[in-house]
C-alpha cells in the first residue's frame, strides 16, 4: 500500500519541477542578464487562454550574410551573435552551429533561408514574441505602435518608437519591457486612451 502512495507522490513532484525550473530560470535571466534593446514592430492578436497581446514582431529576424548555400535548415537551432547599432539597438552580425566562447549571443531558430546572387538571407525566429497585456488595451496598443491612433489620422505625424527590451544570459532571453517612444507600453497605451477620451 506504501510503495504506490511513495511512487504517486515522487510522479507528482516531478510535474512540478520542471514549471518551477524554467520559472525560476526566467527570473534569473531577468536578474542577470545583460539588456538588449531590439526594434519591432508590434501587431494584436488574441490567445484565448492567455488573453490579450501584442505579438512581438523584430527588424532583427532577417538576417543577410556573405555565402552562396544556406548552412542551417528549417527550424534548425543556432546561435545568433548580437552586436550593437550605432543607435544603440541590438542586431545580428552572425549564426552559429556552437555556441560561442566569448560575446553575447541568443538561442535562435532558423525558419527558412534564401539565397540572393552572392548572399544568402535567413529568417529567424526570436525566442520572446508575445507581450500579454490587460483585457481592452490589445487594440490600443496596436494601433498606437503602429502609428495609427483614432481621430489622428494624419500622415504628416512621425510613427512612435516601439522596441523590447530583453533581457539574454547565456543566449537565453527575457522580455523585460516593451517601450513606445521611451515610455512603458502600458504606460504609453494610458496616455493614448487617456487622450483620445478628450
Amino acid at each position: 500500500m506504501r510503495k504506490p502512495l511513495i511512487i504517486l507522490a515522487v510522479a507528482a513532484l516531478a510535474q512540478w519541477a520542471v514549471p518551477v525550473e524554467m520559472l525560476l530560470g526566467h527570473r534569473e535571466v531577468l536578474r542577470e542578464g545583460t539588456a538588449w534593446k531590439f526594434r519591432l514592430a508590434p501587431v494584436d492578436p488574441h490567445d484565448p487562454f492567455r488573453g490579450e497581446y501584442v505579438r512581438l514582431d523584430f527588424d532583427v529576424e532577417q538576417l543577410t550574410l556573405p555565402g552562396d548555400s544556406c548552412l542551417f535548415t528549417r527550424d534548425q537551432r543556432a546561435y545568433a551573435l548580437l552586436q550593437e547599432d550605432a543607435d544603440g539597438f541590438a542586431r545580428f552580425s552572425d549564426l552559429r552551429t556552437e555556441a560561442p566562447a566569448e560575446g553575447a549571443y541568443l538561442n535562435v531558430r532558423v525558419s527558412y533561408c534564401w539565397l540572393d546572387e552572392d548572399s544568402i538571407g535567413y529568417r529567424i525566429a526570436m525566442p520572446v514574441d508575445r507581450y500579454y497585456l490587460p483585457e481592452g488595451e490589445g487594440p490600443i496598443a496596436e494601433q498606437a505602435t503602429n502609428g495609427w491612433i483614432p481621430d489622428l489620422d494624419n500622415d504628416s505625424l512621425p510613427l512612435p518608437q516601439a522596441y523590447a527590451l530583453v533581457r539574454i544570459l547565456d543566449g537565453e532571453a527575457a522580455l523585460e519591457e516593451v517601450y513606445v517612444d521611451d515610455l512603458p507600453l502600458r504606460e504609453w497605451v494610458g496616455i493614448q486612451a487617456t487622450s483620445a477620451g478628450d
